[in-house]
């Protein structure tokens, strides 16, 4: 009888002490949320049919994957800054392809540990899939977005890039733990100081709340309109095109993610709450995409017409103090305070370095300006492709050029 009283409170002791530790555990544990819904990648099983969906790769797996990655890069470099590039995949294997060829080209010697390179494959496309398990199985990292089985079809494909981003961006920040990731489409070249650029964009990235993007595009980029391979721009419109975001970013992103047209959400006041992104004068990714959901919008016109930058330019040796706010608003307010004021386009081909202004009132003013300029004269959200704080700078014949939005504009002090 005593030895059965003994048994009966060891058992207790332990189921007593069993709680505290799983309590322990619970109240130590950073809540994590739970996996996007969707998938089972590399060809792996789900062992939990009720929830029907696993994640791309096993947690473990992709811990253990981002710390020798870690490990790799200390032994190297003596630096944790790893930077992966997910590339944002569909139905356009030769799409696909160029884009590869493009980023392993300009891929730094050891990129393969400071840049990975993961591509998110939706559709199910078998010649996506051969190129993936096949040309670059040990080049790239292939993220399968599949669809559980009862899910209802969509008819809307914007509404189907939205719910691909948000599972890859779920990926990389959630399940792998990244601290940011740059993110391109299929149809992306890269200039070859592409990786440079992100890297010292990183750390502008970090140090500055009042920038919440690195974008490489430059949405008026044509040849006529730059000149500077080095100089950086505060944009208040979201470019997108080739960007960077950091992990915190996505935190707060995540919870209200859209069911459709992201880029646009990226755009709304409430969203980028006066945040801006930082944008190149040359960009440094080619838009190739004539094909596409869009079906080409703009790229007849516009896009292919965008000058890619050529020249290998190490961004480690640029200071890029001049890009935080205090600092570029000043130089902002110089250089419109500074510019010769004209009425008409045509007064310009009279100045040759010059700062030459132009002021409008409305939208429709706008357009008839970009129009002659060869902008892009669309608005969103009330604002102009390239804009920061009502002013549209570019290059013209050896001129620097300012549009000033008379009621966006406000000179500091």
């Amino acid at each position: 009888m005593k030895g059965s009283t003994r048994l009966v409170l060891v058992l207790g002791a332990l189921v007593v002490l069993g709680w505290f530790a799983c309590l322990a555990i619970l109240v130590q544990r950073p809540a994590v949320p739970p996996p996007a819904a969707t998938t089972c990648a590399q060809g792996r099983e789900c062992d939990c049919p009720a929830c029907q969906q696993c994640p791309e790769v096993p947690q473990m797996e992709q811990q253990q994957l981002t710390q020798k990655q870690q490990q790799a890069v200390v032994a190297a470099t003596g630096t944790t800054v790893i930077i992966p590039v997910i590339v944002i995949a569909c139905a356009r294997p030769q799409y696909l392809e160029r884009a590869l060829d493009s980023l392993l080209q300009q891929r730094p010697t050891d990129g393969d540990t400071r840049f990975p390179i993961f591509v998110s494959q939706d559709c199910n496309k078998a010649e996506v899939t051969e190129l993936l398990t096949g040309k670059y199985a040990n080049q790239v990292i292939r993220l399968i977005h599949t669809h559980p089985p009862n899910e209802q079809p969509r008819g809307d494909n914007y509404e189907l890039i939205a719910d691909h981003y948000k599972w890859a961006l779920h990926q990389v920040f959630t399940a792998m733990r990244y601290d940011a990731v740059i993110i391109v489409e299929d149809d992306m070249e890269v200039s070859p100081d592409f990786f440079s650029y992100f890297r010292a964009g990183f750390d502008v990235l970090r140090n500055d709340k009042t920038i919440w993007c690195v974008s490489s595009w430059n949405d008026n980029g044509l040849d006529s309109l730059v000149d500077d391979p080095l100089r950086l721009y505060r944009s208040d419109f979201f470019p997108g095109l080739g960007w960077m975001m950091l992990g915190t970013l996505w935190d707060e992103l995540a919870p209200q993610w859209p069911p459709g047209y992201w880029d646009e959400f990226m755009r709304k006041p409430s969203v980028r709450q006066g945040r801006a992104c930082v944008r190149p004068e040359v960009s440094r990714t080619l838009n190739f995409g004539e094909q596409g959901v869009s079906m080409g919008q703009f790229y007849n016109s516009h896009l292919q017409y965008i000058h890619k930058n050529t020249k290998k330019i190490d961004w480690s040796a640029q200071d890029l103090s001049y890009l935080r706010k205090d600092n570029y608003d000043a130089a902002l307010d110089a250089l419109v305070g500074s510019a010769t004021l004209l009425q008409h386009p045509s007064d310009a081909s009279n100045y040759r370095g010059a700062v030459l202004r132009f002021n409008y009132a409305s939208p429709s003013d706008y357009e008839s300006l970009a129009h002659e300029f060869t902008l892009m004269s669309d608005f969103k959200e009330g604002i102009p492709r390239t804009s920061y704080n009502g002013v549209v700078t570019f290059k013209w014949h050896g001129n620097t050029v300012v549009i000033v939005s008379d009621k966006q504009y406000r000179r500091r002090g």
